[in-house]
């Protein structure tokens, strides 16, 4: 299970930048201001917060989420950069979001809203409205993969379940992946994805437990598993590049950037799915194909479920 944007391939470089910056803002935490603050999880003792400009201190600017523990006490917070997002008037320094930034921030906020849920006991709550994700996620990336690879429907079909046991098991532990029978899985998958339960059974009953995109790629490279050699030579540096058309909104780190970690990390693809179907003014991969399989899985039921969801608290 993927908790943080750091476990990620396309972040985890960032790793040894994170005690220094965590403590920079503790500091500009405990000097008060500069923190437009979302939610509160009380069993966690940790709230969430976006960073404004007006905020005290030199902070380098960071692309994802930060977890920074004991700002006040026992209290902790997730923090998301939001400086550009805002504008601070010249006269009444009065802190706004600038119209531009609208969709940005709106996603920015969700990812951190979900970010907050989903490392806590709260989890099982965010786990509750992954079937769509889940769904979505196998059919953007087999079709993807089908274009570039030039694959037949047997082939897409397989690697369609395959993305969507990988997307289970990143967004599961590996105690609940240890607690279920494979049969079982596969019969949960086949309904998630609308397959058929033997077919899916036949395709992950020797695949071990997903940690990371590393793990993926090793099954599409085994014929046996995905029903063709064409993707023998095929990287997780491959799976950046086709899913590189998928999003192109930056929001505190680059489109390209979000959508890599996207591919691992539960929160951020839920909140790229979350913003390409209610924001209709977006046009991207994720929406499209969500529009095509609209009679398959209710995107409106999973819209509703976030916004009840990660409502203000």
């Amino acid at each position: 299970m993927i908790i943080t944007p750091y476990q990620t391939r396309a972040c985890v470089g960032y790793v040894p930048s994170l005690p220094k910056l965590s403590e920079s803002l503790k500091k500009a935490y405990l000097l008060g201001g500069g923190f437009k603050f979302l939610n509160y999880d009380t069993q966690n003792n940790c709230s969430a917060a976006i960073l404004q400009p007006d905020c005290p201190g030199q902070i380098k600017p960071f692309g994802h989420p930060i977890f920074v523990k004991g700002v006040n006490g026992d209290d902790n917070i997730w923090i998301a950069d939001g400086r550009t997002m805002f504008s601070v008037d010249p006269l009444s320094q009065e802190v706004k979001p600038k119209l531009i930034m609208n969709a940005a921030l709106t996603w920015l906020e969700t990812r951190l809203r979900l970010q907050l849920l989903w490392d806590s006991p709260n989890f099982p709550i965010v786990q509750s409205c992954m079937d769509y994700p889940i769904m979505l996620y196998g059919k953007v990336m087999s079709e993807a993969l089908a274009r570039k690879y030039g694959l037949n429907p047997a082939s897409i079909a397989r690697c369609d379940m395959l993305f969507a046991y990988a997307f289970w098991c990143f967004s599961h532990t590996e105690e609940q992946y240890n607690q279920a029978s494979k049969e079982s899985l596969a019969h949960l998958l086949a309904m998630t994805i609308r397959s058929s339960g033997p077919d899916i059974n036949n395709v992950i009953m020797e695949l071990p437990y997903f940690h990371s995109l590393n793990d993926v790629v090793t099954a599409l490279q085994d014929d046996q598993v995905v029903g063709t050699p064409k993707m023998t030579s095929i990287t997780v540096v491959t799976l950046f590049e086709i899913a590189g058309s998928f999003w192109h909104i930056t929001a505190a780190a680059p489109a390209s950037e979000i959508i890599c970690c996207a591919l691992e990390h539960p929160p951020t693809w839920m909140a790229c799915v979350f913003l390409s179907l209610s924001n209709h003014s977006i046009k991207n991969n994720i929406g499209s194909v969500a529009q095509r399989y609209k009679r398959l899985m209710n995107p409106d039921q999973f819209v509703n479920s976030i916004v009840h969801l990660i409502g203000d608290k």
